[in-house]
């Protein structure tokens, strides 16, 4: 019963979009963005989620967007990207279970909505260990070198990092993702002193 009230309200929508569409091109340019805008919270959902299937149908979705934005190689990347995956069930489908699960991004807790891109974390851990005080963006030099000397002490250092994390039993871990479900505020609650 709820599912055919869904269904109708989506249908209403649609047409009125469809309708709207039709008689303004003001109108055609919103939800068109619209479209753009929901295909990429698709896209972050599936990343944050680690839902493979999600991430697939999104960038499928995409293709679209990067040929009216004029990015021919990455209609093309993604074209190749999305044939290749759909090969992967038959060629590997151990790989497609792994990815299924949600081990096609990098998560680095067990918290739901943790998911990252491995071009995201690559960005927030090795880059910004790179760009930062010591790094080599920051006094030490862009030489060959010196490139080389700090590519292969990186991965030492965080071998160190761990071992010192293990070793004290401090962690860098983040708090819980909402303040509402921290123990303190859920006794608030319950005792009725907290209104949301």
């Amino acid at each position: 019963m709820i599912w055919e009230k869904n269904k109708y309200v989506e249908q209403t929508i649609h047409a009125a979009k469809v309708s709207m569409a039709a008689s303004s091109s003001t109108s055609q340019l919103w939800i068109g963005y619209e479209k753009m805008m929901e295909t990429a919270r698709a896209l972050k959902r599936a990343d944050r989620t680690g839902s493979w299937r999600l991430h697939l149908s999104a960038v499928s979705d995409y293709i679209p967007v990067f040929a009216a934005a004029g990015h021919f190689n990455y209609v093309k990347s993604s074209y190749l990207y999305l044939q290749s995956m759909k090969e992967l069930d038959q060629k590997h489908p151990d790989i497609v279970a792994k990815c299924e699960n949600g081990l096609h991004v990098i998560t680095r807790t067990d918290q739901f909505w943790a998911g990252l891109g491995s071009d995201l974390t690559t960005e927030q851990t090795l880059m910004r260990s790179l760009k930062s005080s010591g790094g080599l963006t920051r006094g030490s030099g862009m030489t060959e070198a010196i490139r080389t000397i700090w590519t292969l002490a990186s991965s030492v250092s965080s071998e160190y990092n761990l071992a010192m994390q293990e070793s004290t039993e401090l962690s860098f871990t983040s708090s819980e993702q909402h303040k509402d479900c921290t123990l303190p505020r859920i006794q608030q609650r319950s005792a009725g002193q907290y209104e949301t």
